[in-house]
């Protein structure tokens, strides 16, 4: 996680969170979420042996405040 981590803030363009998380088979993965329309192509497929999975985000989102 410390590796993917610096990915985002700018560290990859469109990279804007990263978090562990489990293929459907139970074993660790690494998800990487990533905005649409920037270029993630420099992305490995996988970090110190756990499979990278990009997940698109759909577009920017506004948080509310309370």
């Amino acid at each position: 996680m410390a590796k993917a981590t610096t990915w985002m803030g700018g560290g990859i363009a469109g990279v804007v969170g990263v978090a562990p998380g489990t293929q459907p088979d139970g074993s660790p993965c690494i998800v990487v979420l990533v905005n649409p329309n920037d270029d993630t192509g420099r992305l490995p497929s996988d970090v110190d042996g756990y499979p990278v999975q990009v997940l698109d985000t759909g577009g920017d989102v506004d948080a509310q405040r309370r």
